[in-house]
């Protein structure tokens, strides 16, 4: 809501609390009645416009019944005061069969006071909740929905369900919108295979109700486009500095700057200001500025969830595992350390994993962990892989089906967790290069075994790939040798991982290399081994058999190439009898 008089009055409130002004864009504070004049016509009712030019009467609180003819035979129904909050259902228009009508359908008007109602954009007539209007826009979301029923439960055709009154929305952002959510938004989510997240539920309702929230989805949206050659940069810049003036403004009311929806939309500038970056975006131009911009944002992102308690004091479990999931990719890229992370004191012991005599009797943890031991890997390390082991055991679980308690975003983020002590352990404490290379193994395993089931090649392990031949080619093949099943697994996940150049080449000789005495026994045998470690078959069968047909193409290359150099090392032999004889 726009600031009241006596707030300016009163404080200057940019003034006395600069820190929390970090949003990047003009905070001049003569241009201060200039951006309450952009807040207060955007949250103007439009439907009130629209219904004051087209008929008058239907704007006053007494409609009586001749100015309105009922839909239904429940003609009491009709009367005002019925409801408290009405609940309007719709469907989100696509991108390519949008109807001219659609871009009217989220310009209706909610009301919070019990003795006004909302009203049909299509005819003005007073709406029963979750009715459609019989109209001809009403007849058309009607036809849109699910089995013409009132009702959506299709999570992305999910009824409007808020009692705050609703922001202005155009067209163009309706589809920006529905672009985000029906094809942006599931791909966020890679572990969602059974769309059971919330996202539409609490995101789109957000985004409804909070401008700069709305404008930095349709910015990502934008940007999705532009980058798949479907959009126009201008969309993005437009939307990004909307969000950004929207922002500035709630950071400076103190009774709105630690809503929850500023922070979802700081995230998302931030994200759409390292797309900016990306080579062939911008030319090069403004890239300064921009990297500035990203500080900025990320300084801004990190006070207000600080104010809050840390990640587990945000309400929204989804905005909670993007931040992490973003920061983890982040510190992923560079093997540093994270810039949000659910680890509370990583100097102190990790309370949250189990000790390493607990591990050992646990029979399925039991192999992965008698290998470690074999190679004397440090204990804290050894618990990490334990936890990891854990980890593996409830994505079977969730990959089968089996549980309904499981949640994946909590898999999700306990495979940042992993890799984010992963991380810190290869930072803060002096290793051996074979406890590294199981370190980054780790790392890539984990990795992959989040993502999602069809993704083959994940930019975010190039660096670990690059760092892990590097520990390998430092470590003896003699100091494997306890634990060789483990050995053939660092190799394999490193061959799975590698992308198809030069890296992938040398992994797969590796790989063939350590486990030529095992080729000859089958497909099966090899598998078993690497079972008895860590293994995913949903997310890493499809490239194991590639990588199998290659090693066993390997081998027959290998016996065709021995078998030819046998036999030339005997033809010489005999031509020398013969020629010898002639002689």
């Amino acid at each position: 809501m726009p600031f009241s008089k006596s707030s300016k009055r009163k404080g200057g409130l940019a003034h006395s609390n600069p820190q929390f002004a970090f949003v990047h864009c003009n905070s001049d504070p003569s241009n201060r009645s200039k951006d309450d004049g952009i807040l207060q016509s955007t949250i103007r009712s439009y439907a009130m416009q629209y219904a004051r030019r087209q008929k008058r009467w239907s704007t006053s609180r007494r409609i009586t019944p001749e100015m309105v003819a009922p839909t239904t035979d429940d003609a009491s129904s009709q009367r005002k005061g019925t409801t408290l909050a009405l609940t309007v259902p719709f469907r989100n228009p696509s991108m390519d069969k949008s109807p001219p009508e659609a871009d009217n359908v989220m310009k209706l008007e909610f009301y919070e006071k019990e003795h006004e109602t909302g009203v049909c954009i299509g005819c003005s007539r007073p709406l029963k909740p979750r009715v459609f209007c019989r109209c001809s826009v009403g007849s058309l979301l009607a036809s849109n929905s699910v089995n013409g029923s009132s009702y959506n439960p299709h999570p992305w055709d999910l009824p409007v369900l808020l009692s705050r009154k609703l922001i202005s929305i155009t067209g163009s952002e309706t589809e920006l919108l529905s672009t985000f959510f029906a094809t942006i938004g599931p791909r966020f989510l890679p572990l969602d295979a059974r769309h059971q997240s919330s996202l539409m539920e609490g995101w789109y309702s957000a985004c409804l109700s909070h401008s700069a929230y709305m404008h930095s989805l349709c910015s990502v949206a934008a940007i999705h486009l532009f980058i798949s050659g479907k959009g126009q940069l201008r969309d993005v810049i437009y939307h990004k500095m909307r969000a950004e003036t929207y922002l500035k403004m709630n950071l400076l009311d103190p009774t709105r700057m630690q809503d929850e929806s500023n922070i979802g939309a700081i995230f998302n500038l931030i994200s759409v200001g390292e797309a900016l970056l990306l080579p062939g975006i911008t030319n090069g131009e403004y890239r300064k500025e921009d990297c500035n911009e990203r500080v900025i944002h990320l300084n801004g992102l990190r006070h207000l969830i600080g104010l809050r308690g840390g990640l587990s004091g945000l309400s929204s479990k989804c905005l909670r595992t993007f931040i992490l999931w973003h920061s983890t990719a982040h510190a992923l890229a560079s093997f540093g350390d994270p810039y949000m992370s659910f680890i509370q004191h990583l100097t102190g012991p990790m309370n949250t994993l189990s000790p390493v005599d607990e591990l050992l009797r646990d029979p399925p943890l039991n192999p992965m962990i008698r290998l470690c031991c074999r190679l004397y890997i440090s204990e804290n390390l050894v618990r990490i892989v334990g936890n990891s082991t854990q980890f593996v055991e409830a994505l079977h679980l969730w990959h089968a089906r089996k549980p309904d308690c499981l949640d994946f975003l909590d898999l999700i983020n306990w495979s940042c967790d992993i890799i984010q002590r992963l991380l810190f352990h290869l930072n803060s404490n002096p290793t051996r290069r074979i406890e590294e290379s199981l370190a980054i193994a780790l790392i890539m395993f984990v990795t992959r075994a989040s993502e999602m089931v069809a993704r083959t090649i994940d930019p975010l392990r190039f660096a670990a790939v690059e760092r892990l031949r590097g520990s390998l080619l430092s470590v003896p093949p003699e100091e494997w040798a306890p634990a060789e099943d483990l050995h053939l697994w660092v190799c394999t996940v490193g061959a799975l991982s590698a992308p198809d150049d030069d890296e992938s080449s040398w992994f797969v000789s590796n790989c063939y290399s350590v486990s030529q005495r095992y080729l000859g026994r089958g497909k099966a045998e090899f598998l078993d081994r690497l079972r008895g470690c860590l293994w995913i078959e949903q997310t890493m069968g499809r490239k194991f058999r590639d990588l199998w047909g290659v090693m066993a193409l390997k081998r027959e290359e290998s016996l065709m190439l021995a078998g030819d150099a046998q036999s030339c090392s005997q033809v010489p032999i005999q031509t020398g009898i013969v020629i010898g004889s002639a002689i």
